[in-house]
């Protein structure tokens, strides 16, 4: 009897564990790889859940521009799965502030349903794990009720196939995301970077972006916080700025704002207190070794899966200025190739 009951208690403790403890599995890690760089053999897939590949282009009347680079998409996939990583293809981009695209589509039904027919048929092509929309942006108004209108009916064909349906939103002042769309989607993955120039991505702008779309009720097991691998104003990857010289444990190097190891640390802990996940602009900017930013997302998280106590917020002397205003300016990271199209 002494046995079973200590056998019961030892159960117990592990179901309680099971419920109350975020896992691997539960708290999302997921890498932009872009089409034009990067190779598909250096991604540190056990230290992911998901990865998005950017970018596929939408025509005017819901058909897709050639995906660029197949064979890297094919390969990608491949190693993921191996690994236990989902794969998801992003659609639309910055692509230097041109959205015609998706605003034709949007707002006519017959382009919609050939859109959303394409891209199950393109998900099913690459044995993809889900569809990431990025339209940057739709405007208030008409636009607004149009990407809503997308979004619910991607919703559908993709749940309805066991696949995924996620988005990329601003980090702040997205008012023209309604909030229908949070339910059509599986998670949306703020961009919480390119709020300012120099402080483009600080942790207050990580905080302000939070607790801006839980504040509108997208619930906390749909919020993925998204971090920069590249610094502001001179968009060096974070491994360039490394071989400059830069610290990897600070946030500034020669008038350039990026994100070091305890920000990234201190970044993930809040992710994890107060949403589901992290997401990566974008792999490819990453070093190998122990000054490797993915590294530290992950030390982070078998932290957090071990009750680790979350590491301090960093000091005020490590923080910059709150960014002023939202700098829509084209962002070269969402910028495919001529290429692509």
């Amino acid at each position: 009897m002494k046995t079973t009951s200590s056998l019961s208690r030892l159960l117990l403790l592990l179901l309680f564990s099971l419920i109350t403890l975020p896992t691997l599995a539960q708290f999302r890690v997921i890498g932009y790889v872009p089409s034009w760089a990067g190779d598909v053999n250096s991604v540190q897939y056990s230290k992911l859940t998901h990865i998005n590949y950017a970018f596929l282009l939408p025509t005017a009347t819901g058909g897709l521009q050639p995906i660029e680079n197949p064979a890297k998409l094919q390969s990608l996939v491949s190693l993921a799965h191996a690994n236990g990583v989902k794969v998801l293809i992003s659609v639309g981009g910055w692509n230097d502030g041109n959205d015609s695209g998706f605003e034709s589509i949007g707002a006519n039904a017959s382009y919609r349903n050939t859109f959303v027919t394409n891209l199950v048929n393109f998900a099913n092509q690459y044995n993809l794990d889900g569809v990431d929309i990025d339209w940057e942006y739709p405007d208030a108004g008409a636009s607004a009720n149009n990407h809503a209108l997308l979004m619910q009916q991607l919703s559908t064909e993709m749940h309805s196939r066991g696949k995924l349906l996620t988005a990329a939103v601003v980090g702040t002042g997205g008012a023209s995301i309604l909030n229908s769309v949070f339910t059509s989607v599986d998670f949306l993955n703020l961009m919480a970077y390119d709020f300012n120039n120099f402080d483009h991505s600080t942790y207050d702008y990580a905080v302000q972006s939070i607790n801006y779309w839980k504040g509108r009720g997208l619930p906390a097991n749909k919020t993925v916080l998204g971090v920069p691998f590249y610094g502001r104003p001179t968009w060096e990857s974070y491994a360039q700025l490394l071989a400059r010289g830069a610290s990897p444990n600070a946030d500034v190097f020669d008038g350039v704002g990026y994100n070091g190891i305890p920000t990234i640390k201190s970044k993930t802990n809040l992710a994890f207190d107060q949403g589901s996940g992290i997401m990566i602009w974008e792999l490819s900017q990453d070093v190998t070794g122990a000054n490797s930013l993915l590294t530290a997302i992950n030390q982070v998280v078998v932290q957090r899966n071990g009750v680790t106590p979350p590491q301090p917020r960093p000091s005020r002397g490590e923080l910059r200025p709150k960014a002023l205003r939202h700098n829509r300016a084209p962002k070269p990271k969402r910028l495919p190739t001529p290429a692509a199209d």
